[in-house]
């Protein structure tokens, strides 16, 4: 099969050689930090604590540990965190984390994808993500024993809590109408076709059919920055404003922008016109948009839990014909609509997705509790495998799931 990232098409073995040489000399100095952690006191006895076991690496482990981290130490067995300690990135670590090694304290302790039943002061991060978003069926959630953990922003983040740098930002005046900043090219962005449920056909649009359908239709309102030469040459006259980064460029010429001249652009606009991303609907462009007040122009506002209301704190499409009438709806609100759905959108961001309101959820569990979570490639197979269709990433190795 082809491979699914295409930077590493056409890459030669001696290439990959030099990634594995490189590999083995930065896990030998991150393996050097783990020792360290053992002699590393951090405050613990306040918190209580969540056994990782054989962790499976995941990006979603960011917003678990930023979380719960005031309230919760995570342990994870010696021979599985290095994957640990990269996601996390080393402070964090540090400071949240513990090796597994003759610890006697209670603990939480998660399993992957177990499909058998749970034991008591046990948690299940099920892979399955959109299993009760296709069947339609959330009442499991309201028994407390089943929690949607909430999508994620950048690792960068919870890494370096980008949430109290940027919270100053979120009043700044909206003068872009529409904005979308991102990556975008046919390689990447155009290879998934996502399948709206098992029993149609029927699938959303992709990233590039979405920005060039927008290009060509309001082509007059347009503006395309694509090389940061066009950045002091923006049209106020212009009403939508596209920053598209090529990922096929070399690292780092492919970010046009910095991550936080990303959030200040987005936080100057009423709307962000969400896209998908390469593998599937769900993209941390639309939680950093809801986290600024920037009202979502979105095709899967219904993959969020609780959904995202149309006209309400989105504005949501499905089609060409229900994209045209967001961006027209867009560009004419009135100040008084567009400053109810901007405070619907903050509001949602602080109920449903804060990390604040996902450590009191938390907290209101009974155990044993199964947790859907997002982890892109896992959770891609995990549905894939539902409709009758082959993988796309190697099962995780862990004696601690059920794949």
């Amino acid at each position: 099969m082809e491979d699914i990232n295409p930077k590493n098409r056409g890459k030669t073995k001696f290439y990959f050689f030099i990634r594995k040489i490189e590999d083995l000399i930065k896990n030998f100095f991150l393996l050097i930090i783990v020792l360290f952690s053992f002699f590393f006191k951090i405050r613990s006895k306040e918190r209580k604590s969540i056994d990782l076991q054989d962790y499976i690496d995941n990006y979603a482990i960011n917003y678990i540990v930023f979380s719960l981290s005031k309230k919760f130490i995570f342990y994870c067995n010696i021979r599985y965190c290095l994957p640990l300690i990269k996601r996390l990135g080393i402070k964090t670590f540090l400071f949240n984390c513990k090796i597994n090694f003759f610890s006697k304290k209670k603990s939480l302790k998660v399993f992957y994808n177990k499909k058998n039943t749970l034991k008591n002061e046990s948690i299940n991060f099920n892979f399955d993500y959109f299993k009760p978003f296709d069947k339609n069926n959330f009442n499991e959630i309201k028994s407390k024993k089943t929690i949607i953990l909430p999508y994620y922003a950048r690792s960068n983040f919870y890494q370096k809590n980008l949430f109290t740098t940027f919270e100053k930002i979120k009043s700044t005046n909206r003068t872009i109408p529409i904005i979308f900043s991102g990556s975008n090219h046919t390689d990447w962005y155009d290879q998934f076709k996502w399948q709206i449920n098992q029993n149609t056909k029927e699938r959303i649009l992709t990233r590039c059919e979405i920005l060039n359908f927008v290009k060509n239709e309001f082509k007059n309102e347009t503006q395309i920055i694509s090389n940061r030469e066009q950045l002091n040459k923006i049209d106020k006259e212009k009403k939508i404003i596209f920053f598209i980064s090529d990922p096929s460029k070399k690292r780092k010429l492919s970010k046009l922008l910095s991550i936080e001249e990303h959030i200040n652009f987005i936080s100057r606009a009423k709307f962000f016109l969400t896209c998908p991303g390469t593998a599937m609907p769900l993209c941390h462009h639309m939680i950093e948009s809801i986290f600024l007040g920037t009202v979502p122009i979105s095709s899967y506002g219904n993959l969020l839990y609780p959904k995202l209301e149309n006209n309400k704190n989105s504005l949501l499409f499905y089609n060409y014909t229900d994209l045209y009438d967001c961006i027209k709806k867009a560009l004419v609100v009135r100040d008084d609509e567009y400053n109810n759905m901007r405070n619907a959108t903050l509001n949602y961001y602080k109920v449903n997705l804060s990390p604040a309101s996902f450590l009191n959820n938390f907290q209101s569990l009974e155990f044993p509790v199964n947790m859907f979570m997002n982890v892109d490639g896992h959770t891609l197979d995990s549905r894939r495998e539902r409709f009758g269709l082959p993988r796309l990433f190697p099962k995780p190795n862990s004696k601690n799931n059920i794949f």
